[in-house]
């Protein structure tokens, strides 16, 4: 038991004792402040003697292998910082956890909870960074969370919770990173979340989010990853998302959206991970993704910025045509997927497509190039034509300018004959 494994410590100081006692022991270290016992292979149960360390602020049992319920007792200690994950705890959280009203940092990730969300914790004002995620964690997200004036970092990803966002995530205004995954929220993404400005991170994927991308978002200019995908969200992505220059990765993918990507997002500068498939694009490929390989390049060779695209998934679309040249230009693109769209043509010349499986490209009706699995492209007869022909401007534009000079010289050259011989004809008068 973990109290053992303190009583094994006191037994530098203290008499031997029995097990029983020595696990009761820790709970008469009435002056004790700091706990820290994490990243160890602490096992058993752990005691509910701890709830009389009324002296105690700081908690730290992660990364052991605990089992068994956070005691109630707990609620008892106006704890600081209470750290419990990856264990294998379950249960309830103590319902008390924040009666003390200075909790900051509470984190309980990986474990097996189970159950609502404490009362005290909606008007626990003094949370600065609380992880939750992992467990089976229950609870109407309406009703069981408030507002939190200092809020840095939440993660509630991978539980159970329902209910809708509420516009009480917006007046957490430091809120820096709000993440919500796999969850069974429903309802709209409440425009006023854009009113935490300072966001960085938004993750709101794997729920049933219905509704549009809200145009307020264009003011999270701060927002550096923005994951909405695997929703029921539908419109079109508004435009006003082209304002966020700082974002890095964004993933809209399995949702219900449709109409064009605006150019000023997909041209973003810093712009490193793209994920539009499913999207249910309609028109050709030169209308959608050629406008963002133009727009990228451009962005990408007139500035100093070094970076650029590095994945885009465009798979499971409804894109068709000829997949345009410019990604010969795209140096920093390395991945990419175009699967099960209707493209047809060579594939490009460029890193990206030259690392490419089978599974990037399949799932189109006339792909062809170097990539195991497609056929060998053959050049059909209007390639060997424009080639004739641009073969022949090249001639014209090579001659041209040399019968020019060579036209010019003669001229000269006739000029200064001509002088000379005036020149002797006046001499032979005189």
């Amino acid at each position: 038991m973990l109290g053992s494994t303190v009583a094994a410590y006191q037994n530098h100081h203290c008499p031997a004792r029995s097990s029983t006692t020595q696990a009761q022991q820790i709970g008469n270290l009435k002056s004790l402040k700091v706990l820290s016992l994490g990243g160890n292979q602490l096992n058993g149960s752990i005691p509910a003697s701890l709830g009389n360390l009324t002296s105690l602020g700081t908690l730290g049992l992660s990364g052991n292998n605990l089992s068994g319920p956070i005691p109630q007792e707990l609620g008892n200690l106006t704890l600081v910082i209470l750290e419990m994950s990856e264990n294998q705890l379950f249960g309830h959280i103590p319902e008390n956890i924040c009666q003390g009203g200075k909790l900051w940092h509470f984190a309980v990730l990986n474990n097996q909870l189970n159950g609502s969300i404490p009362k005290s914790f909606r008007n626990c004002s003094s949370l600065f960074r609380v992880r939750l995620n992992g467990n089976q964690l229950t609870g109407n997200m309406s009703e069981d969370f408030g507002v939190y004036p200092d809020l840095d970092f939440i993660d509630l990803s991978n539980n159970d919770f329902y209910g809708e966002l509420t516009n009480n995530w917006g007046r957490c205004k430091q809120l820096k990173t709000l993440k919500i995954t796999g969850n069974n929220i429903t309802g709209s993404i409440p425009p006023e979340l854009a009113n935490s400005t300072q966001l960085h991170v938004l993750r709101l994927s794997s729920n049933h989010l219905a509704g549009g991308i809200p145009k307020e978002f264009g003011k999270l200019t701060s927002l550096l990853e923005l994951y909405l995908n695997d929703n029921q969200l539908s419109g079109g992505i508004p435009p006003e998302l082209g304002s966020l220059n700082n974002l890095l990765s964004l993933d809209l993918s399995k949702n219900r959206l449709r109409g064009p990507v605006p150019g000023s997002l997909v041209g973003s500068l810093q712009l490193h991970y793209l994920n539009l498939s499913d999207k249910k694009f309609s028109q050709e490929i030169q209308d959608q993704m050629g406008k963002l390989v133009h727009l990228s390049v451009l962005d990408l060779s007139y500035n100093s910025f070094t970076g650029s695209l590095e994945v885009l998934n465009l798979s499971h679309n409804k894109l068709s045509g000829i997949i345009p040249t410019d990604f010969e230009d795209m140096h920093g693109l390395l991945h990419i997927d175009i699967s099960y769209n209707e493209l047809q043509g060579p594939i490009p010349s460029s890193i990206a497509f030259l690392n490419a499986s089978i599974d990037a490209v399949q799932g189109n009706k006339g792909l062809c190039g170097n990539i195991t699995g497609l056929q060998p492209c053959k050049n059909p007869p209007w390639v060997h034509k424009d080639i004739q022909k641009r073969g022949h401007k090249l001639v014209l534009i090579i001659v041209l300018p040399l019968l020019g000079a060579l036209i010019s010289l003669c001229a000269f050259v006739g000029l200064l004959i001509t002088v000379e011989k005036r020149k002797r004809s006046s001499q032979v008068e005189e």
